[in-house]
């Protein structure tokens, strides 16, 4: 009989044999094999994650581990208490098994790391693993881990799943407690699981997300969800109720038409599964949504910059090229520039308001392009393609949940289901009814590893 231990051990191996090609993994836990050994001991509780292995995106706080936000200045940093979320999964049984590999203290849409290797994509290493998280979703991918959590400022958790053919969850702002994760944003950091189906994904979920106390940036809202939503019956990752059956699905046009056209053929196809099953299709005019990624840009490099200021004026060679590029961007902001893009995301938001009273949840592709090479990936033209059909999504309150569809030119492609804030459980239900009637979330990399 195949012991959780044992699984632990094939996925350590795994990891020492691929990550010199992938760069998947920064470090590994050396006490996951001792974890997974005492959850098959006869008598034990090992609750609600049974053993699952969980890598964990190298800004989240692992105690008396490295947690290096893939930079060299913090390469010895130790913290000396887990995140929340971290402290979360082990009371449920997970078992950390890795530290992920990112963007540069999580600002990047690729995941290009000059000091911890560029993370390849799980289908070819020779293409970018999206980013930031694209070390969590490339170590799902590649079977490394059972799930990971990744964090999200502008698409870091659902770009990577899409790009890997993966299920990834970027939760409304304030549902998941940010305690122990380094920031890039106060305004629009999130942190969320990555797995292959949104069976895992839910699983994930029910644990990380609720009130933390102890989080001064969660707003209370976080707690009324808590105490008035949650439903363990409900969210059990058995749950196949569907609400497809004349449920409204926006889906607009414009501004979120693929410009590669094997990916909007992609997106076609699942439009139809979705009518197909009863859902009603509402055509959608959100023009504003072209002003995202400039507005985006604005606050969340300026709110970077915020973080970084006094270590980047001191020392800024201490940081790499690409960050160097958007510190000064931020440093440069004006405070006119940043209340009147402030502005704009409250007017954005409350457009939004409106049209979540005419559709149920909005649908777009997860990306414009799929993944490019690694070394033609220069920031300045890969980041808006990678970015333009998400950052409208990361200026609203909601979720927004990235599920495979089938295979773009050069890797799989995803599509975004958003929802109003704190509407969890309902893009989870669409994608879980989408995840029932097509099977692209079990197609793997042919580079996967065999799991005992």
């Amino acid at each position: 009989m195949t012991t959780k231990q044992d699984r632990i051990a094939a996925q350590l191996d795994g990891i020492d044999r691929l990550n010199g090609s992938y760069h998947a993994v920064i470090s590994k836990l050396p006490e996951a094999a001792v974890v997974a050994a005492e959850l098959d001991r006869p008598g034990s509780s090992p609750g609600p994650l049974a053993g699952l292995s969980v890598g964990v995106k190298d800004v989240i706080a692992t105690a008396g581990h490295p947690t290096t936000m893939g930079s060299a200045m913090y390469r010895d940093h130790v913290p000396d208490a887990d995140a929340e979320v971290v402290a979360r999964i082990r009371a449920a049984g997970g078992v950390v098994l890795a530290k992920t590999n990112l963007s540069e203290f999580a600002m990047g849409a690729t995941s290009h790391n000059e000091h911890y290797g560029n993370v390849g994509n799980a289908w070819d290493p020779a293409r970018v693993a999206g980013g930031s998280s694209g070390g969590s979703a490339a170590a799902v991918a590649l079977g490394l881990c059972d799930a990971a959590l990744g964090t999200d400022t502008g698409g870091s958790i659902v770009i990577p799943a899409a790009l890997n053919g993966l299920t990834g969850l970027r939760p409304s702002l304030g549902l998941v407690s940010n305690r122990g994760v380094f920031p890039v944003s106060s305004n629009f950091d999130t942190t969320g699981p990555i797995a292959r189906s949104v069976g895992q994904v839910r699983r994930l979920l029910q644990v990380i997300a609720g009130w933390d106390p102890e989080d001064p940036d969660q707003p209370p809202t976080a707690r009324e969800w808590d105490a008035g939503h949650w439903d363990a019956g409900h969210w059990d990752a058995g749950h196949k109720e569907t609400r497809l059956p004349g449920l409204r699905i926006g889906v607009p046009r414009g501004h979120f038409v693929a410009e590669e056209p094997e990916i909007a053929a992609r997106f076609e196809e699942a439009l139809g599964v979705l009518a197909g099953q009863g859902a009603k299709l509402v055509e959608l005019e959100l023009a504003a949504a072209s002003e995202a990624l400039p507005n985006m840009a604005t606050q969340m490099f300026t709110d970077f910059y915020g973080v970084h200021a006094e270590r980047f004026t001191t020392h800024p060679e201490q940081y790499g090229s690409d960050l160097t590029h958007r510190l000064r961007l931020g440093g440069a902001t004006t405070g006119v520039e940043y209340s009147t893009s402030r502005r704009w995301t409250e007017r954005w938001r409350h457009s939004l308001a409106l049209t979540f009273e005419q559709v149920d949840v909005i649908v777009t592709p997860a990306t414009s392009i799929s993944a490019p090479l690694i070394d033609d990936s220069a920031m300045a033209t890969t980041t808006p393609l990678l970015t333009r059909f998400t950052h409208p999504w990361c200026l609203s309150l909601g979720p927004t949940l990235s599920v495979p569809i089938g295979a773009g030119r050069h890797s799989p492609a995803g599509m975004l289901i958003t929802g109003p804030a704190f509407g969890e459980r309902l893009v989870l239900e669409v994608g879980d009814a989408y995840q029932s009637m097509t099977e692209w979330h079990h197609h793997t990399p042919e580079a996967r590893i065999g799991i005992p």
